[in-house]
């Protein structure tokens, strides 16, 4: 088998060189020829089961540990591994390698050979690889060196994805690496970077407590701080809680007689909501009741099982927490975390629009939300500001899942309520979880307008065809900012695939908007934030009526709820 640059001239669709071993040794001091025949092995760096032909000139024998580094090391290919001399041996760089030890050996430091289907730049782990190179052999460690081989930390430089790492012809065959040009010394330490910005005027985000009106400062890269990275793994751990609990499906139950009812507090779309107190805990909750019969007949048996399954499964700071559940011959009940300040329609009523600065704080509640059920694969699929109840600290609750539903990819069932609907479920097309954010465009609309945007009262079917085909319009006489119209514009994008948050980075790309530019969302998520508005009254309690509550001699529709 040829070694080398013969390795490219004979075999150049298979295999790629790196350099002539000649140059790696002095005349006269050349490497004699092995003595024991040439040997195959996987490089370290080859998936398992991913048969890469690997080819050394040396004897076989253990190979030592390899490090890996960045493709910036002096026209290595990509992958290339260095392994220098430790500095015991450094006054002796051109000892041959049969009579160094194993563990002395630069092991095929110049005959690693790339199999030519096998991408490079998929192989390249960028955050594990140090960002300075290794000497060439014979050469001494600089100060940069040492320190880095002393085991201080590291990281890479930034990759440079166009006109700089690659060349070549495209198709599938070998691309040639060129190195980027690196000042000499020691490079400026980064952060690993998240994720590319299309914008350039955007704004980093920062920890302190100042920086909640800090301009963000990224010129085309955004690095996450230390709180998001913290949030985002808590959120990771949050959302395989939420799988956990779906598969359990528990929930603590109780009795009817277990609770005082203390007023009716509103009726929803299959039953109604009442004020209670636990005898024996003094707990005060809102009880949503719901009659077995209605549900049956609405044909709604599906939806009322899901809602019990998801409330029970999600634990977030702005979502209601359900506490019980349990059903009796008549009807299902589900008791619920007490908002006692009403829905956000209320307060949207009370105050007739929001400036932009309250109605950021009061979406980024609900995008964390959104973040939080996509993440677990559950569509809301009916956002509303009925279905959004204020708590007594002006923080926001999301409530009413009985629309939502875990799917993963797309669904087509037609539900939720016509103003907040998607052009593609008013087309009855299939959809995925961007209608979601669609809602949350149609919210921030009426948040800063007093209306939805697309709003025909009495006329639903002028509705539905505005829906279909007209642009958002804004109200000159509502200055908004720029930054306003462009969110506005990208969330009530008619085009599902194109519309703000549909990509795979999905919340993130909201969160990082302009018009978001002084909100820092952990803060929100931490309730930091001062709320927009605290309620100084609460909901006033209707009197009690104990038909309200249905009631039967004999259990009736158990099978139809045997998993509530």
């Amino acid at each position: 088998m040829a070694v080398g640059r013969n390795c490219k001239k004979e075999n150049k669709k298979k295999f790629v060189s790196v350099m002539d071993p000649k140059q790696m040794y002095p005349q006269g001091k050349e490497p004699t020829a092995p003595s024991a025949p040439m040997y195959d092995a996987p490089p370290p760096y080859a998936p398992p089961g991913y048969p890469v032909p690997y080819s050394s000139p040396y004897p076989p024998g253990p190979v030592p540990p390899q490090p890996m580094y960045p493709p910036q090391a002096y026209g290595y290919p990509p992958m290339a591994q260095q392994q220098y001399y430790p500095p015991q041996y450094q006054s002796h760089p051109t000892m041959p390698p049969q009579q160094m030890l194993p563990q002395q050996v630069p092991v095929a430091q110049s005959h690693y050979v790339v199999h030519a289907q096998f991408d490079a730049a998929a192989r390249f782990n960028q955050h594990s690889a140090p960002t300075i190179p290794p000497p060439p052999p014979g050469c001494m460690p600089n100060e940069a060196q040492r320190a880095m081989m002393s085991g201080q930390p590291t990281t890479v430089i930034a990759q440079q994805k166009k006109g700089g790492f690659f060349s070549g012809s495209g198709g599938g065959g070998v691309k040639f690496w060129r190195p980027k040009a690196v000042p000499a010394g020691p490079h400026k330490v980064q952060e690993p970077t998240y994720r590319k910005r299309r914008t350039s005027d955007s704004q980093s985000l920062s920890t302190d407590d100042s920086a909640k009106s800090k301009p963000r400062q990224i010129v085309g890269e955004y690095e996450m701080s230390s709180a998001e990275k913290s949030y985002k793994a808590h959120l990771r751990a949050k959302v395989r809680e939420v799988q956990t609990n779906l598969e359990l499906n528990a929930c603590p139950t109780a009795k009817l007689s277990d609770f005082e009812v203390l007023g009716y507090l509103s009726k929803g779309a299959f039953g109604m909501v009442f004020k209670v107190q636990h005898v024996s805990t003094y707990e005060v909750f809102a009880l949503k009741v719901q009659s077995k019969q209605d549900v049956v007949h609405r044909r709604k048996v599906e939806q009322v099982v899901m809602e019990k399954k998801i409330l029970a499964a999600v634990d977030h700071v702005f979502i209601v927490k359900l506490h019980y559940a349990f059903k009796d011959n008549a009807a299902l009940f589900l008791v619920l975390e007490l908002a006692p300040c009403g829905d956000f329609l209320r307060l949207l009523a009370q105050k007739g629009h929001l400036d932009e600065e309250h109605a950021k704080v009061y979406a980024a509640q609900v995008i964390l939300v959104f973040e939080y059920l996509h993440a677990a694969h559950i569509m809301f699929r009916d956002l509303k500001p009925e279905n959004i109840l204020v708590d007594e600290t002006g923080y926001l609750k999301v409530t009413d899942f009985g629309y939502a539903k875990r799917v993963v990819g797309n669904t087509s069932s037609f539900c939720g309520t016509l103003e907040y609907l998607a052009p593609e479920q008013v087309f009855k097309r299939p959809y995925s979880k961007s209608v979601d954010w669609w809602a949350l465009g149609v919210l921030i609309y009426e948040m800063l307008h007093g209306h939805s945007p697309f709003a025909c009262p009495g006329d639903d079917d002028r509705l539905i065809e505005r829906i279909k085909k007209d642009d958002v319009q804004f109200d000159p006489a509502i200055p908004l900012s720029n930054e306003a119209k462009s969110i506005l514009v990208g969330l009530l994008d008619k085009t599902s695939t194109t519309r703000l948050g549909s990509a795979r980075s999905g919340a993130d790309d909201i969160k990082r908007h302009e018009w978001f530019a002084t909100i820092q969302f952990v803060e929100v998520y931490k309730k930091n934030y001062p709320a927009p508005f605290v309620p100084n009254n609460q909901v006033r309690l209707k009197a009690f009526r104990r038909e309200d509550i249905p009631t039967a001699a004999t259990e009736r529709y158990k099978n139809d709820f045997a998993e509530f």
